[in-house]
């Protein structure tokens, strides 16, 4: 789903992304798609970002100062260093199979879990971090370790998160990196690029069945 390196270092250059600037992310819908950039940063080797708590909700809420001016930044050039420990592919989790130290985490909805997803992947909601009535990023560190625990998401083990296209998987990867969480990748094809392959394997089947 990520567009090709070097167009994501283009726009990143044109948005004034250099190894010079802390660059800070929010939207409006609890972190996730600022949590897709920030993982689509740090995929590229950029570690120099972070995501703003509670968000444009909350910054409106508590009065702070807005602007309707369109911010024209100064062309720069991105730092190029692809990390590949923070991405999951089809081919690689294929590898992986058997493996006693790897999760696979469903960030789905229970519903879509049911309707099928990866062999031995576990389900959590990407929801499920984030505390009711409130616009915070996740809820209390203490508490979603314990509740991951029950499920066997350990910080010893890897964990590779997935959705349906990799972006409510990019916020519970960042909600495990901010519970100190090492080793966590983000399946960035996820449920749409599994099925298709799985769809595309049994009519194979059925083809030569026939």
């Amino acid at each position: 789903m990520l567009i090709p390196a070097a167009d994501f270092a283009a726009r990143m250059g044109q948005a004034g992304v250099d190894e010079t600037k802390l660059v800070i992310l929010y939207d409006d819908n609890w972190g996730m798609a600022a949590a897709r950039v920030l993982w689509a940063l740090t995929r590229f080797g950029f570690t120099q970002g972070a995501i703003l708590n509670g968000g444009w909700d909350r910054w409106q809420e508590q009065d702070y100062p807005q602007s309707s001016a369109v911010t024209s930044p100064v062309p720069t050039r991105f730092p190029m260093n692809a990390a590949d420990e923070q991405l999951a592919e089809r081919v690689w989790l294929l590898a992986q199979a058997g493996r006693a130290d790897l999760v696979l985490l469903d960030t789905r909805t229970p519903k879509e879990y049911e309707q099928g997803h990866l062999p031995q992947a576990i389900n959590w909601d990407w929801m499920n971090a984030v505390p009711v009535g409130s616009w915070e990023l996740m809820r209390a560190a203490d508490e979603l370790r314990t509740e991951l625990a029950a499920l066997g998401v350990t910080p010893d083990k890897e964990i590779v998160t997935y959705c349906r296209s990799g972006v409510r998987a990019a916020h519970t990867y960042v909600v495990l990196r901010a519970l100190g969480f090492p080793r966590v990748r983000n399946y960035d094809g996820s449920w749409l690029e599994w099925s298709h392959y799985l769809a595309a394997e049994t009519a194979g089947e059925l083809e030569k069945a026939s």
